[in-house]
């Protein structure tokens, strides 16, 4: 290893990890719900999509870093002082928004985000099932699986 340290790991396992852990990309935006495993319980129009699919479940691996890249337009009748309508959230909340209730992030994820980058690395206590949902809304997203390899 460059860091001076050697590794007992076999150069293949190395080799597949370190594909798997380089920061990967998560393109995340809203469109319609139609086709989405959740779409007669979401009473909106917009699902949660990643890299052009309508809420796929979500693969992670304990010790990378992944960044969701959010984007967002605001509609057009949209009133330019008011927040972006939906903001993207790690959660163990399968829904989203309950009772007027925003659902909290897990233990070391980000805020909710209505646009931008953020990063999320997967820890050793990351939950090994999860969410990623739109606060302000109802089963727009869909289940995160964290894998230990």
């Amino acid at each position: 290893k460059s860091d001076g340290t050697t590794s007992t790991t076999s150069s293949s396992t190395s080799s597949s990890s370190s594909r798997r852990c380089r920061g990967k990309k998560f393109m995340v935006n809203w469109a319609s719900k139609e086709g989405h495993q959740w779409a007669a319980l979401n009473p909106g129009a917009d699902s949660i999509h990643i890299n052009g699919k309508n809420g796929p479940a979500l693969h992670l691996y304990r010790g990378c870093t992944y960044f969701f890249m959010v984007e967002q337009e605001a509609p057009a009748d949209w009133p330019a002082d008011q927040p972006l309508p939906h903001a993207f959230v790690l959660t163990n909340n399968p829904v989203g928004m309950l009772n007027g209730a925003a659902p909290q992030p897990i233990p070391g994820a980000f805020d909710p985000v209505t646009k931008g980058c953020v990063c999320f690395k997967v820890t050793k206590t990351t939950p090994r099932y999860f969410f990623y949902q739109c606060s302000t809304g109802q089963f727009e997203g869909g289940l995160v699986i964290v894998h230990d390899e």
